[in-house]
């Protein structure tokens, strides 16, 4: 499931179309009809413009939802992608 990240003002700034709120409901919803799924992602830190505030709000997300594997990776420029642009 491709998440990227926890906090609204990056998840806006990356234009993934779902908020933190979306994201969690989304998840709720998926582990009510399949109890037994197993929920995993990969998230990015450093994007540009993130802040400490935003870091933390992506810790509190990840501790609250408890996904069952997680990938972590750095920022990284891109030639083609939006944030690069």
């Amino acid at each position: 499931m491709p998440i990227q990240h926890g906090s609204d003002k990056i998840l806006k700034s990356m234009r993934r179309g779902l908020g933190q709120k979306g994201i969690k409901d989304r998840i709720d919803s998926l582990r009510e009809l399949i109890p037994d799924i197993r929920i995993r992602t990969t998230l990015i830190v450093g994007y540009p413009g993130e802040e400490e505030k935003d870091f933390q709000q992506l810790y509190d997300f990840v501790d609250e939802i408890k996904f069952d594997r997680l990938g972590v990776f750095t920022y990284s420029e891109e030639e083609g992608t939006l944030a690069k642009s």
